[in-house]
């Protein structure tokens, strides 16, 4: 992986990254790049992540996709934030997006 990411062109992030094993901030090009490379062997903390970005102000999370496990993680985490989860046909503000489904062939 290292090898293959050496090839592509990283810019510093825009918006704030945390590292997905510690929570720390990413805020450089180097750093993104590092983070993926590290991502793929190690564990995610997500409790960690969950704490950094609550104590940074964040108020709001939105799970996207099907399920709705990361936004009960969330709430037992961080009582105080807004969890949606965008399968959530009682999500404020008609956030919710159906999912297809599937067909048989």
């Amino acid at each position: 992986m290292r090898r293959a990411l050496a090839e592509v062109e990283f810019r510093d992030p825009v918006i704030p990254l945390l590292a997905n094993a510690d929570a720390r901030l990413i805020t450089t090009a180097d750093d993104a790049r590092l983070e993926l490379i590290e991502h793929l062997t190690a564990g995610v903390d997500w409790v960690a992540a969950v704490r950094r970005m609550s104590a940074d102000g964040v108020g709001t999370f939105i799970e996207i996709g099907p399920g709705r496990v990361l936004t009960g993680l969330i709430k037992r985490i961080a009582p105080q934030a807004e969890a949606i989860a965008t399968d959530d046909p009682s999500a404020p503000g008609g956030m919710a997006i159906p999912l297809p489904t599937a067909t048989p062939a």
